[in-house]
């Protein structure tokens, strides 16, 4: 998780701000830096190979119907991207 973070905000050139246990907090130059930045990390948490151990947890079980159109892990869905844009 965090490797696929930071690699996002190197990706994005976010500017890494504080973390706090598996929370960060980032900047970016633009706002669509920032969306391209949510977009991709959560395309990558949702592809990425877990552990056995990871998925056995219950942040990682299969969510369907009403909550999701698939069978989507949960742990794509706790990965949530809160943004805050303006201008200078």
């Amino acid at each position: 998780h965090d490797q696929i973070m930071r690699e996002g905000i190197a990706k994005h050139r976010g500017y890494e701000i504080i973390t706090e246990g598996d929370s960060f907090q980032v900047a970016f130059a633009t706002c669509q830096a920032a969306i391209q930045f949510c977009l991709d990390v959560q395309y990558r948490l949702l592809e990425q190979s877990w552990s056995k151990e990871i998925l056995k947890l219950n942040a990682c079980r299969v969510v369907r119907g009403a909550k999701a159109t698939a069978c989507t892990p949960a742990i794509q869905q706790s990965s949530a991207c809160c943004l805050s844009c303006s201008s200078p």
